[in-house]
């Protein structure tokens, strides 16, 4: 039987394009509310130069795009429509996540639930392209539940570069609460402006499953250790 076997060389050759590909290829979201989709564009809080705080409500069901969100995952990654691209960089870039059973914000008020930190970083830049997504992958998953509504903030503390345009759709009831520059964050009366957000997920991990395979990995190791000796 003749078995034919890829060099290093031939393998190189093949995978770099792939992975360029995978690199540069725009990014959708697995599942997002709105594409798109609204009245209202502007830069909060991705474009303010002297830094800006802001607290978005989703209602269970708003993550139907393409398909419906199904439980039993945790979010990854997040994406925000930017309208009008840009690159810029930002100085204590935070994202928080809450869940709770509220259908509307309060109005003056940020949530004063629970919150989890899920992304910071001291210093980013960002980019993105005029009518495409800007994608944020977090530092930890967050365990989400379709049944509850979810709570998102995003504060940054400063910011150089070119504005950076956010799409917003205007709904009913207080779906976002903003400050009016900051730090110190003031928050504002609030208003129905909901924006086109998107979200990566993975399924969550059985119980046992992490140390399953942690447990194969070590027998592995033996194993090759023992043909070794």
């Amino acid at each position: 039987m003749f078995h034919r076997y890829l060099n290093l060389t031939t393998a190189v050759t093949i995978l770099i394009p792939v992975l360029a590909f995978s690199v540069n290829s725009p990014a959708d979201p697995m599942y997002y509310n709105y594409e798109n989709v609204g009245a209202n564009t502007n830069v909060i809080p991705f474009g303010d130069y002297g830094g800006r705080a802001v607290n978005w409500l989703f209602l269970p069901g708003d993550f139907t795009e393409p398909t419906p969100l199904p439980a039993g995952n945790q979010i990854t990654d997040v994406y925000f429509f930017i309208v009008t691209g840009g690159s810029r960089t930002y100085t204590d870039l935070t994202i928080k996540m809450a869940q709770d059973d509220i259908t509307t914000l309060t109005s003056g008020q940020f949530y004063p639930g629970s919150w989890d930190t899920v992304y910071y970083n001291p210093s980013i830049s960002l980019s993105a392209t005029s009518d495409s997504w800007l994608g944020i992958t977090l530092d930890s998953p967050y365990l989400y539940d379709p049944t509850r509504s979810l709570i998102l903030s995003v504060e940054q503390n400063g910011s150089t570069g070119s504005y950076m345009y956010v799409r917003q759709n205007i709904l009913s009831d207080i779906r976002r609460i903003c400050s009016q520059g900051g730090p110190p964050f003031t928050p504002s009366s609030g208003d129905g402006c909901i924006v086109n957000f998107g979200v990566d997920v993975v399924p969550i991990p059985l119980p046992g499953a992490v140390v399953l395979g942690g447990l194969g990995l070590s027998f592995a190791g033996w194993r090759l250790k023992r043909r070794t000796i």
